[in-house]
């Protein structure tokens, strides 16, 4: 469960405060895929960043089951961030110069596998999204679409609770987009992973069960 109480954050532009953020709560259940729209500057990205911890709010709390990130040292947060948090980006962010396996072996290197059993768990992964031919071949190689499955399993390597994919169809046509949302939406479903999807898409949007909508730092209902 993850759930937020007053969440704010503001930054100074010179005399201005602007509030990125603005007093929100709001609450995600286990499992649930969610979809957080609106359009640019209404605070979506900020909110990410902040509940991912890789930003910290002006005040409020941000609660993951029983742990208070908000109160937690950048050490101990940084373990709970690579522990319970996997992250899909817009721009793939794959090394060009490794292999699909490669990749995904590459996110698990501080977990202290061996090198057989990365290379096991990255195969199994890229099966789960549909890449299991495909394991060998560098980004280069491969669609935008692919390269963005490629990402999901390596979002997948440390088997996280939460799953935070930022625009992830942004490069992506209107039906390899729909795939990844698709395919999202299925690994929620059979793994019970929390999946938060921020868009500024509407079609995105609707194609998840539940839209959170910002504007102005706020939710906008």
């Amino acid at each position: 469960m993850l759930e937020l109480k007053g969440l704010k954050k503001t930054y100074k532009q010179g005399r201005t405060s602007i509030n990125a953020v603005d007093g929100l709560d709001l609450r995600i259940d286990d499992g649930e895929l969610v979809a957080i729209v609106g359009p640019s500057g209404s605070g979506k990205t900020t909110l990410l960043q902040l509940i991912s911890g890789l930003d910290r709010p002006s005040s409020g709390t941000i609660h993951l089951d029983d742990i208070e990130l908000t109160s937690l040292s950048e050490r101990r947060l940084t373990k709970v961030r690579g522990e319970s948090i996997g992250f899909v980006f817009q721009q793939f962010n794959l090394i060009p110069t490794m292999t699909a396996s490669e990749n995904v072996q590459a996110a698990m290197a501080p977990f202290g596998l061996k090198a057989a059993e990365r290379k096991e768990r990255a195969q199994s992964l890229l099966a789960e999204v549909g890449l299991e031919d495909r394991a060998g071949h560098l980004p280069t190689q491969m669609s935008g679409g692919e390269q963005q499955r490629v990402a999901i399993a390596r979002a997948l390597s440390n088997d996280p609770k939460l799953v935070f994919a930022d625009e992830p169809t942004g490069n992506l046509d209107s039906e390899t987009g729909a795939e990844i949302i698709e395919l999202l939406s299925n690994l929620s479903k059979e793994r019970g992973q929390t999946v938060i999807i921020v868009t500024h898409d509407t079609a995105v949007a609707e194609a998840t069960p539940r839209i959170v909508r910002m504007k102005d730092g706020k939710l906008s209902l």
